[in-house]
C-alpha cells in the first residue's frame, strides 16, 4: 500500500487525464468506506467536491485520485459500483494513511474489574485494548472480535478479573449473541452447526482463513435462529458455543449461506448496503 501511495503521488501531478481531485471530506469517505458510489460522483462534481470527471473519458478504468491541493494521492479504479480504492482489502491489507479518520471505541459499561467497549467495524481488537490502556494500564483481553465485526467487547482491567473472566469464557458460561446477514433464505427457523475447524495461513492483510477439518480440527459449535427473510438474504441471531477464529463466518459459508460482503468466505458484496465493506 505504501509504495502504491508513493507512486500515485509521483504520477498524479503529471497526469492530464484519468486524474480526479476530491475535497477533504470526500477523500476521507473514500478511505474509510473504500467506495464512492457511482450515483454520488456527478453530485460531488456539481458542488465542486470532485474535479476531473471530464478527463476520464468513458469513466470506467484506472485513475489516480488526490486532494485538491495535491498533498495526498491514491490509486483507484472506476467500476460499475463507483470509484473504488484499487485492490481488495485482502490485497492491500490495512491502508491507514494519516488522512484516514481514526476509529475509536466507546465505553458502554464499567464495573469492578472490567469495561465493556462498543467496538466499531474496522477496528482491531488489539487497537481497542490500546485505547483502553490509556486510562486502565493493566487491561487485558479475555475475548476478541474480528476487525470487521462491531459489538460489545469485554475487557478485564486487572490480572485478577482477567483470570476469572478467562475461566468463564473457557468453561462456556458466557452467553454470546451475534447478528449476521447471510446470502440465501434458510428453510428452517433454527439449527446448529457442529463441525471442527482448523486454520490456514493465507498471508496478506487478513492473514488467517478457517476451514472444516473433521480429522484434526478443534471442536466448534454454532447455533442459529432466523429473525427475518427477504430478497434472497436472511437475518440471523447466532450463538457461538465455542470461540474459534472466524467460527461463524466459516460455519455459515460451509452451510452455503455466507455472510453478505464476506469475500474471504465467498460472500459477495452488496451494493445496496453501504454500511457493509
Amino acid at each position: 500500500w505504501r509504495p502504491a501511495l508513493e507512486g500515485a503521488g509521483v504520477l498524479g501531478p503529471l497526469m492530464a487525464k484519468r486524474v480526479l481531485r476530491l475535497d477533504l471530506d470526500a477523500m476521507r469517505t473514500l478511505l474509510s468506506t473504500r467506495l464512492l458510489p457511482m450515483a454520488s460522483l456527478q453530485e460531488l462534481s456539481d458542488r465542486s467536491a470532485l474535479a476531473g470527471l471530464e478527463g476520464c473519458g468513458g469513466l470506467l478504468g484506472g485513475c489516480v485520485v488526490g486532494l485538491h491541493d495535491g498533498s495526498f494521492w491514491t490509486p483507484c479504479i472506476v467500476t460499475g459500483l463507483g470509484l473504488e480504492l484499487y485492490g481488495s482489502a485482502e490485497e492491500l491489507g490495512d491502508p491507514r494513511p494519516a488522512l484516514s479518520p481514526k476509529i475509536c471505541p466507546t465505553t458502554l459499561l464499567e464495573g469492578p474489574g472490567f469495561v465493556t467497549l462498543d467496538k466499531p467495524s474496522g477496528l482491531r481488537t488489539e487497537d481497542a485494548l490500546r485505547f483502553l490502556q490509556e486510562t486502565h494500564s493493566q487491561s487485558e483481553l479475555v475475548s476478541r472480535l474480528d476487525r470487521g465485526t462491531s459489538g460489545c467487547l469485554l475487557v478485564a482491567t486487572g490480572p485478577g478479573s482477567a483470570k476469572v473472566l478467562t475461566a468463564q469464557f473457557a468453561e462456556g458460561s458466557v452467553a454470546k449473541t451475534y447478528l449476521a446477514l447471510v446470502w440465501g433464505e434458510l428453510e428452517g427457523d433454527e439449527g446448529q452447526v457442529a463441525l471442527p475447524l482448523a486454520l490456514s495461513d493465507s498471508g496478506g492483510g487478513s492473514r488467517y482463513r478457517a476451514y472444516v477439518d473433521e480429522a484434526e480440527g478443534k471442536p466448534a459449535l454454532t447455533a442459529w435462529r432466523v429473525l427475518a427473510r427477504a430478497g434472497g438474504v436472511s437475518l440471523l441471531a447466532v450463538f457461538p458455543k465455542t470461540g474459534r477464529t472466524h467460527q461463524i463466518r466459516c460455519h455459515m459459508a460451509h452451510l452455503g449461506f455466507p455472510l453478505v460482503s464476506d469475500v474471504k468466505y465467498n460472500g459477495r458484496k452488496a451494493s445496496w448496503c453501504a454500511r457493509l465493506p
